[in-house]
């Protein structure tokens, strides 16, 4: 039997996050219902909290999440006034080059967080009904940020551990090859991760860099020309930081946003 080490898809994957739809204007729901959904904003004490992740909703929305960190004096200013910018201008850096921060890399308000390693090896066959390349591309924090943690690798690379074995983070990655809405001669593999972290960790760790987290949420639905189906497509964008101990505050990204209900 082969096994591609995907996990369960998420609750938060599960979900839908259309808005009302007017004529052929699409829309995004409100940002209490998108906080609730993706698990930013948990009723449940001591949940695990995304930190990143991508994946495509049942109703076509595609989200990403990308956390980063910032100084934690003069942050929420910072947040606010990143907001306001253009899309081509709003992204938050990520480790790329083997996990090390690059050092030639633009100056911005946040420095990286976490590391989204390329590989292309599935552990099967990539053309597999079960095949996830996600899994082979597990998300996890910088190599220098790992080190300076003292964080550890579970076996089955899922979970990390501190130096007393507590959980830290874990990631989940799923997915499946699917018949392409567009074409359905063809099949796409449709992949998804997040990489969750402890509340208690993160306002144990973060205070240690005098940093906290800031976050961008992205959710797109993009347009469709189809004659039975012509929408305008959405798009909503948030910035948020996270103080430790406290909820987490968001700001509405409008220049980089439209349509949303």
């Amino acid at each position: 039997m082969i096994s591609d080490h995907k996990d369960e898809v998420p609750e938060s994957a599960r979900v839908s996050f259309l808005g009302r739809r007017i004529g052929k204007k699409d829309s995004i729901v409100g940002a209490d219902v998108v906080f609730a959904q993706l698990g930013l904003a948990s009723a449940v004490p001591g949940a695990m909290l995304p930190i990143s992740g991508h994946w495509r909703s049942p109703d076509g929305v595609y989200i990403r999440i990308v956390s980063a960190l910032g100084a934690r004096r003069g942050i929420v200013g910072r947040c606010v006034e990143f907001s306001k910018r253009t899309n081509h201008d709003l992204w938050l850096p990520m480790f790329w080059h083997g996990g090390i921060d690059d050092q030639d890399r633009e100056e911005r308000p946040f420095d990286p967080f976490i590391w989204e390693e390329e590989n292309h090896r599935v552990g099967v066959d990539a053309g597999e009904q079960t095949a996830a390349r996600c899994v082979a591309e597990r998300p996890r924090l910088g190599i220098d940020l790992t080190t300076k943690f003292s964080l550890t690798l579970h076996p089955d690379g899922r979970e990390w551990r501190t130096a007393d074995n507590k959980l830290a983070l874990r990631s989940q990655v799923w997915g499946e090859w699917i018949p392409d809405p567009e074409n359905h001669a063809l099949r796409s593999n449709e992949n998804g991760q997040i990489l969750w972290a402890s509340p208690e960790w993160l306002d144990h760790a973060l205070p240690e860099l005098d940093r906290q987290l800031a976050y961008m949420v992205t959710l797109e639905k993009y347009k469709t020309r189809r004659s039975y189906q012509e929408s305008s497509g959405a798009r909503a964008v948030y910035v948020g930081t996270r103080p430790a101990g406290e909820t987490i505050r968001f700001w509405f990204a409008k220049k980089s946003s439209a349509t949303i209900s």
